[in-house]
């Protein structure tokens, strides 16, 4: 269902379902953006990754 206002679009309604998808895929695709974007800062300065043994030492673990 669309909603006016002053006869021109202003939102939009959808079922619950649907915007439930849309949130799970607005925040899957941030996450995978948010990846992209560790690995393009890790092929800019690669020091900036520790190994997992470094890391668990470093807590206690």
């Amino acid at each position: 269902m669309l909603v006016l206002s002053h006869s021109k679009p202003a939102a939009m309604l959808i079922e619950p379902e649907e915007f439930d998808r849309l949130v799970e895929r607005v925040e899957f695709l941030e996450d995978l953006l948010d990846g992209r974007r560790a690995v393009a800062e890790y092929l800019e300065e690669p020091t900036i990754a520790a190994d997992a043994e470094e890391v668990f030492e470093r807590i206690g673990q």
